[in-house]
């Protein structure tokens, strides 16, 4: 997916956000686009050790990301999400999770570095990109 096709504003016609009467797929602030990319995932457990585990990186929206791994997070946690071009900081903002994965969403933090949001997209939208060559042998 190119950079250019991430979304920075919300879709218009999503709806109330949070609904409890909107389906799912109307709830949503931004348009969400399925990545499939392994990313690693950081953060530090409650007696404050550093923890890290590898994850899978679902689906990304101007708004934040969609991960799936096996460790269990709480919601309100800060993490960092690592690709091979970039990181980011992200809150927990939900937890679902069954005997095989646990599918977690996420919104971005502003950059530590003072970048814009949509520079930290552009990075994502780069590693997307290079790990798509390195699939086909470009």
């Amino acid at each position: 997916m190119p950079p250019s096709d991430i979304p920075t504003k919300p879709v218009e016609d999503a709806g109330p956000t949070r609904s409890s009467e909107t389906p799912t797929a109307e709830r949503r602030r931004y348009r969400r686009f399925w990545v499939g990319l392994s990313v690693r995932v950081y953060w530090q457990d409650e007696q404050g050790r550093q923890r890290e585990a590898p994850a899978l990186l679902r689906d990304v929206s101007a708004g934040g990301f969609g991960i799936e791994l096996q460790n269990p997070l709480e919601v309100g946690m800060l993490i960092t999400v690592r690709t091979m071009v970039n990181s980011c900081r992200c809150e927990v903002r939900h937890v679902r999770a069954n005997e095989k994965r646990v599918l977690v969403g996420l919104r971005v933090l502003p950059p530590e570095d003072g970048s814009s949001h949509e520079e930290s997209l552009e990075k994502l939208g780069a590693a997307l990109a290079a790990t798509r060559r390195t699939r086909r042998g470009d």
